[in-house]
């Protein structure tokens, strides 16, 4: 079809149906949250790690103190009696 006055083709409309919007999901969102959950369990787990080394350090302290305590009471002089003949 073309019209009269200004020579300019008129298409129909086309019956094609409009492009429907996609979400996109990227890998890089992926990465960053398993890379989030990684780094929370990364945390956890040298959280509880230092908790351990702290209860042991502890453990060994007190031990060290029983042993130095058990030390000096053995070190202590102590006068012997002379034996009277």
């Amino acid at each position: 079809m073309v019209e009269k006055s200004t020579g300019r083709k008129i298409t129909a409309k086309s019956s094609k149906l409009t492009t429907q919007a996609v979400e996109v999901e990227l890998a890089s969102e992926k990465r960053s949250v398993k890379r989030e959950l990684f780094e929370s369990a990364r945390k956890e787990k040298e959280m509880r790690l230092a908790e351990e080394k702290a209860a042991e350090e502890e453990i060994r302290r007190q031990e060290e103190e029983a042993e130095i305590r058990r030390i000096r009471l053995e070190s202590t002089f102590r006068a012997t009696p002379i034996h009277k003949y």
